[in-house]
């Protein structure tokens, strides 16, 4: 659902920014499972219709110091 309502909503041209887990990142959160991702693995889940334009990791420090990996990425609507 959430792919769909992006494809829909983003115009060509428009560009989409997603953060995630990154593969080196939490494996839980909140005592949650999460899902981790690379630069390949979300420019696969929007597939064709977007194309990947630049990305990095970060690093967030909690509170208590714990490292937390992410992956900022940016994408246009073909």
């Amino acid at each position: 659902m959430y792919l769909s309502t992006l494809k829909k909503v983003i115009k060509k041209g428009g560009y989409v920014i997603i953060a995630a887990f990154s593969l080196k990142g939490a494996k839980k959160c909140s005592g949650l499972d999460v899902k981790n991702y690379d630069q390949n693995m979300l420019a696969k889940f929007l597939g064709e219709d977007f194309s990947l334009l630049e990305y990095f990791d970060y690093t967030h420090y909690m509170p208590s110091g714990e490292p937390r990996q992410y992956i900022y990425t940016l994408f246009q609507k073909n």
